[in-house]
């Protein structure tokens, strides 16, 4: 179970900066903020409501 927790920590602290890299890759500088609204909207349609 620790390791299970350890990894998993890894894991989301790894996967958001890489994300972003990706995102500033993909459109540069001037359209990263937009792109990045973006991801936030795309992942909040997959998040639990809160009534639920």
């Amino acid at each position: 179970m620790l390791l299970s927790e350890v990894l998993h920590g890894f894991a989301s602290c790894v996967l958001t900066p890489s994300i972003a890299a990706i995102s500033l890759a993909l459109v540069g500088r001037a359209r990263l903020g937009e792109r990045l609204g973006r991801n936030t909207r795309f992942a909040a349609l997959g998040a639990p409501s809160p009534r639920a």
